[in-house]
This record gives C-alpha cells, structure tokens and sequence, in this order.
C-alpha cells in the first residue's frame, strides 16, 4: 500500500490516504477529484464527458497511464543519448555549437532574440536556459529530430486528438497544435513562484518520461480554479506586482492556497490550462526530470487564415521572455 500523502492545514500538519490521486494540498481548501485513468476517458462517453467539465472547472487535471511505462522506455531509449551528446554545448564557446540537426543558444551565444523567433526557425533550436532556469535543457520541435517509436511518438496524432476532444468539451472552443518541447531539468533548485502565461486560451500538456514520486524530483503545480480568478483577483495580482517591481504575470496571490502538486510516473500527463496559476516546484541537486510537452491554443478566427503550417500562432510578443519552461 502507497504511503500517506501529507496535506498542510494552516499550521496543523494532518495525515490523509495515499488515495487522494497522490496529491497534496495546501488550506482548507478540498479540491475536485482531478485523477481519470486514460483508457476510460478514452473508451468510456460518459467519463469522457466528466473528465472535460472537472477540466473547465478546476483548469487542470491528470490522465494516469496515457502512455504505458514500456512505451515511454521506447521513446528514452532515443531521447536521453540525445541529451547526453548535447551536454558538450551547455557551455561551449560559439564555434563548437554547429550541428546539423539543431540551432544551439547557451549563456555564451545567443542567436535567436524573442519566442517568436524560436518557434519560427527551420532548425529545432536547443536553449540551455540560465538565471532563474539554470540546469534546464529545452528543446523545441522535438518531432523533427526523434522518428516515432513504434506505438509512440513524440507527436501521436491519436493520443494528442483525445487531448484536443477533451479541451474543446470543456471549454466549446477549437485548439490547434502551437509547439512542442522537450524539456530536462536537472537539478533545477531554483525556480519560478506561481504565474500565468498570459490571458488567452492555452493549454500546455506535460507527459512525465521519468517518474516523478517525490518533491524532490521537481514536480508541476497548479492552483486549482485560478483560471476562472475573478478581475478584483486579477488585480490585485497586478497591483501587488507593480508595487513590488515583479513581473505582471506572477500570481503570488491566493495561490498556495488552491495547489496541487503533481506526482506520478512515467506515461502520466497533465492537462493544464495555461491562464490559471502554476509553476513547477525546484529539485533536490543531483535529480533529473523529463517531460514532453505539448502547447495548443484556441484557433481565433481573425488570424488562423494567416497561421503557418495550419498550427494557431501564439499570442506572445517577440520581445517578451518565453513562457517559464519549469511550468
């Protein structure tokens, strides 16, 4: 039998059942029953249906074993060599950063200004991220580098349409495919507070490749119902980040009290709207987490005319930082 989750209650640390889905909670605060094993939202309308509107209501949710523990060995099996060979650049001099497949930006060279300008370059580009990201490896269009492996790939069209079928229940809007990332974090001790990633209608779906059993292994979090914050909530988030000189889409507000933190194994994904607070939690040094992520967002009519390779353009300004990959 599992071990028993902790949840902290004001001061008072109580005890509760491991099968609490898993995850700890912080207040007085009971969140929804967010855990749907995937083969039954997959097989089954009617939990299909309940998945979708827990998804609308709380902003995030977890599908247990989308992937099989094999399936996701096969897929390691070519991702983790790649990130051994591309350790040589995380701090090489800009004359060892050729390579055929990728475009690599590190802390010594930087040739790529703006998200937009990652997301449109013909190479996957490969950031090592410094600063507050320090020790995390992102990797962008992970699909044009790794071929699928078998019954898994890195874009499973099956497995990402019942992603799409879910979101488009919840919340009676089309998605499209924005990016896909691949992201390492190894010993990530410091990382981001609760924030959003803007306001639109996005959602970023984190496919845990390794196990995530503990604190220590740095997993996702999210305040649960942030995405429906009302406007007064908003801004006091605003306000109290002008004050402080923060950035404004930090979320330090209300939060905690709503968190979930995601534990689970390797095949596990989360479905996360993007516009609810979240952040993932800093590692223990020495702890290595792998995770695909794949970013949809609403397809807005104005602009999808204009969308390259049919994918829905992301509402980011170039000059803006790129989404906190710890999310």
């Amino acid at each position: 039998m599992a071990p028993p989750t902790r949840v902290t209650k004001g001061l008072e640390k109580v005890v509760v059942p491991a099968a609490n889905f898993g995850l700890n909670f912080v207040s007085s605060y009971h969140p929804p029953q967010i855990e749907f094993r995937a083969a039954r939202v997959k097989e089954d309308p009617a939990e299909l249906e309940k998945a979708a509107e827990t998804l609308k209501q709380a902003g995030a949710i977890v599908l247990r074993g989308f992937y099989s523990t094999s399936q996701i060995d096969r897929l390691r099996g070519s991702v983790e060599p790649f990130f051994e060979e591309a350790e040589q650049w995380r701090n090489a001099d800009p004359k060892h950063l050729e390579d055929q497949r990728v475009l690599v930006q590190n802390g010594v060279r930087k040739t790529l200004n703006g998200y937009g300008s990652i997301l449109k370059h013909p190479k996957p580009v490969l950031n090592f991220r410094i600063d507050e990201d320090a020790g995390l490896v992102d990797l962008f269009h992970p699909e044009r580098i790794f071929e699928p492996q078998g019954a898994i790939g890195v874009a499973d069209p099956n497995k990402e349409s019942l992603v799409q079928t879910l979101l488009e229940r919840a919340f009676s809007c089309h998605f499209k495919t924005s990016v896909r990332n691949l992201y390492l974090n190894d010993s990530v001790v410091r990382t981001r507070g609760f924030h959003i990633d803007g306001l639109d209608m996005k959602s970023k779906n984190f496919l845990y490749l390794t196990d995530v059993g503990s604190d220590e292994d740095g997993p996702y979090s999210y305040a649960l119902g942030t995405h429906r914050a009302s406007k007064r909530l908003r801004a006091a988030n605003l306000r109290y980040n002008a004050s402080l000189g923060r950035r404004w889409d930090d979320f330090p507000l209300h939060a905690s009290r709503r968190r979930v933190v995601f534990h689970g194994e390797r095949g596990d994904l989360i479905i996360s709207m993007q516009f609810g607070a979240h952040r993932g939690l800093p590692q223990h040094w020495n702890r290595r987490r792998i995770v695909l992520v794949h970013t949809v967002a609403e397809v807005k009519k104005a602009r999808a005319e204009v969308a390259p390779d049919g994918a829905a353009p992301l509402a980011v300004n170039p000059q803006q930082d790129p989404p906190s990959a710890h999310a």
